[in-house]
């Protein structure tokens, strides 16, 4: 009884050199942010930061679980800033 390949045909090609070349994939479905998307995560990234910033001066000696917190939040507004 013959065995069966585990692994399925990628349906990569062998070139001249020896090196495979996988096929390209397009992509069926283009996504669009909309325009008014990017600048409202800027500006909720901007006031998460300054929130932190806020308890930070207020809250001179935070309790580890506060600190968690702020971790968190600085964390997220950061990616909203870096969000394009």
């Amino acid at each position: 009884m013959p065995q069966e390949d585990p692994v399925p045909d990628s349906g990569a090609k062998q070139s001249a050199d020896g090196t495979q070349q996988l096929p390209r994939i397009q992509a069926t479905v283009m996504t669009t942010i909309p325009k008014w998307l990017v600048p409202a995560a800027f500006l909720f990234g901007i006031a998460f930061l300054v929130a932190i910033l806020a308890l930070v001066v207020k809250i001179p000696g935070p309790t580890p679980t506060q600190f968690t917190v702020f971790r968190i939040i600085i964390a997220l507004g950061g990616r909203l800033l870096a969000w394009r």
